[in-house]
């Protein structure tokens, strides 16, 4: 039969016992249960340890942090030191920033900038993990024209307010704003999987045509409205037709319509355009300022 353990340190039983009622901590508990069975002297090391619930060396080592230290070492934690992170303040920083601005698409892209740039070899495992850590995450893109004139679009957004009030707009009727734009649409067939033997790759015959058509949406953002128009093709002809439309739907409010400046778009100078619209013209190549182009994703 194994000894009972009894066990003899500085501190008291009282002092444990007063421990134990102030502590909330389990690990800090179960540390203080130990001892406090120990100085009963009743139970064997292997007893102790399954009325705490915890293993024997855990136990062992509860004892004798307090027979060297008394409760105070008892209850001292120690954290093992980890391993330096890969990204220092300022790699971290700089990659926050190019974030931000857009600068890469994909990890690899990541991966190589921080090779050049910062001497940091990481997969592309460890790159996610750091881009989690940091809270970012893929999203959809909005697309950008390869010609689109940043500087324009800028100009075209802290000037906006100063061309809407230059327009003459009743300002007795009520106002909308439209963004209007159009979208192609269509379907075009597809190959799937099919079942065949193995060793033979089946031809399957594929139409390269696709029916298609246009659909105008027009959005208004201060009311939420919406209005479509859909056709087999555009022309000058639909457009203002849709304008038209955009028009009737609320025959006693004056609108500013927004929209790009592609050929078979409405300009002012044509005749027929109703007399409650007024057209604002986008910069060339900046599709992204038009709030309806989230609609067709």
């Amino acid at each position: 039969m194994r000894p009972k353990l009894k066990i003899t340190g500085p501190g008291t039983h009282q002092q444990v016992r007063d421990a134990l009622r102030k502590g909330a901590d389990p690990k800090r508990r179960r540390k203080l249960q130990v001892i406090r069975l120990g100085f009963m002297g009743e139970h064997t090391t292997l007893e102790i340890a399954e009325i705490a619930g915890c293993a024997k060396s855990t136990a062992s080592a509860c004892i004798k942090a307090y027979r060297n230290g008394g409760i105070d070492a008892l209850l001292a934690t120690h954290h093992k030191p980890g391993r330096e992170p890969s990204l220092n303040g300022t790699a971290i920083s700089e990659l926050l920033e190019g974030l931000e601005q857009g600068r890469w698409k994909r990890i690899k892209e990541i991966r190589k900038w921080l090779a050049d740039e910062h001497s940091v070899g990481l997969s592309s495992r460890g790159v996610h993990c750091w881009l989690e850590k940091l809270g970012v995450s893929l999203k959809v893109p909005r697309k950008s024209h390869a010609k689109n004139d940043e500087g324009q679009s800028v100009r075209f957004k802290e000037g906006l307010a100063r061309k809407l009030a230059g327009l003459g707009v009743d300002t007795v009727k009520p106002f909308r704003l439209w963004v209007v734009d159009e979208h192609r649409y269509g379907l075009i067939s597809t190959l799937r999987r099919c079942w065949m033997l193995r060793g033979i790759r089946p031809p399957v015959p594929y139409q390269t045509k696709c029916q298609r058509g246009y659909v105008s949406g027009g959005l208004e953002v201060m009311t939420g409205r919406s209005e479509f128009l859909y056709s087999p093709t555009v022309s000058l002809h639909l457009s203002l037709e849709f304008l038209r439309q955009i028009s009737r739907s609320d025959p006693d409010a004056d609108r500013v319509v927004v929209w790009d400046e592609v050929g078979f778009h409405q300009k002012k100078q044509l005749a027929g355009l109703p007399d409650n619209i007024h057209l604002v013209a986008l910069p060339p190549y900046s599709q992204e300022l038009n709030p309806i182009e989230q609609l067709w994703d």
